[in-house]
């Protein structure tokens, strides 16, 4: 399974959009006789909004967790292949000067 690194770059591109968005956002000053409802109903729906970022990011971490791990899988066949090459060379050399 191919890394999906188009949607890796765009949630990363939206995560720096979203970061200096937040960053340049003028702070509104609260008020304490403003409707409470309406503040607690935008805020549900923003964390229900940063819960679904989240959970998004994480099964593109999941993805990226499996492709290492395959590619470590195949490193560590390539590396013992390599040296049981390397003891069949040197044992058919010291076969070869045997009498």
């Amino acid at each position: 399974m191919a890394v999906p690194w188009k949607e890796i770059v765009k949630t990363v591109g939206w995560a720096r959009e979203l970061w200096k968005h937040e960053a340049e956002r003028p702070r509104a000053v609260v008020d304490p006789n403003a409707d409470a409802d309406a503040r607690l109903l935008a805020l549900s729906r923003r964390i229900d909004e940063l819960q679904a970022t989240n959970a998004e990011q994480a099964k593109l971490m999941k993805v990226l967790a499996e492709e290492l791990q395959g590619i470590a899988r195949r490193a560590t066949t390539a590396y013992r292949l390599a040296i049981a090459g390397v003891l069949l060379a040197i044992a058919s050399g010291l076969l070869w000067f045997l009498p």
